[in-house]
């Protein structure tokens, strides 16, 4: 387990010297945001799609933390431009706290609720869900900038 985290870390790591800025810089924040959420959530299915295959799919697992890593990376530095982009000036650090808050919420319970779908729904539920929650919030980025150009916050944005 500890190598499949630094592998994990390195390749973060590696994202983000040589791909985030380039992408970030082609496709702007909020559409690399709905990127980095897609990364997130096809990583998930292939987690949990490969899981069921034992030792034969570990080299594809590879796949998996690879595509998981790149989605956390481009959703992860995006982020908080998309979130103060879409603000009220003025009041970007109550909401950025708001944020942060909830967060902080999901963060202690994501993990007593994956558990429990892991053991007593079906082991691969936590990543069916991951890949749902993150599938959401791609199409919440995208969904959030309206085409006519206004940066207000509504409450599409407010979700994100």
């Amino acid at each position: 387990v500890s190598i499949i985290i630094l592998v994990f870390i390195v390749e973060c790591g590696l994202f983000t010297v040589t791909l985030l800025q380039p992408i970030s810089s082609r496709f702007g924040p909020r559409h690399s945001c709905a990127i980095g959420a897609v990364s997130l959530a096809v990583g998930s299915l292939q987690t949990a799609g490969l899981a069921s295959s034992g030792w034969r799919a570990w080299p594809l697992f590879g796949l998996a933390l690879t595509t998981t890593a790149f989605g956390t990376v481009i959703l992860g530095a995006n982020l908080f431009t998309v979130f103060t982009a879409i603000l009220p000036k003025g009041q970007e650090g109550s909401y950025i706290g708001i944020n942060s808050t909830v967060g902080a919420l999901a963060r202690a319970i994501a993990p007593a609720v994956g558990v429990y779908l892991f053991v007593y729904v079906h082991w691969w539920m936590p990543y069916v869900c991951g890949a749902a929650i993150s599938a959401t919030m791609a199409v919440l980025y995208l969904v959030v900038d309206h085409g006519d150009g206004s940066k207000k916050a509504n409450d599409a944005g407010a979700l994100l």
